[in-house]
């Protein structure tokens, strides 16, 4: 995915942004969108998360 895909998503206000690469293996990149750090988190981690 490029960047101008993650500023569409920003703009029509989808409030958090999973990433699965090989980049990031068994892990997820996790990225609120009002929050400027990124955190490699397990599948179970995000889903904890997102349920809040």
């Amino acid at each position: 995915m490029t960047s101008e895909k993650f500023a569409d998503a920003d703009l029509i206000g989808i409030p958090i942004r999973l990433v699965v690469s090989k980049k990031t293996g068994e892990k997820v990149e996790y990225k609120k969108r009002n929050d400027n750090r990124t955190q490699l988190l397990t599948l179970e981690e995000v889903i904890r998360k997102i349920k809040v």
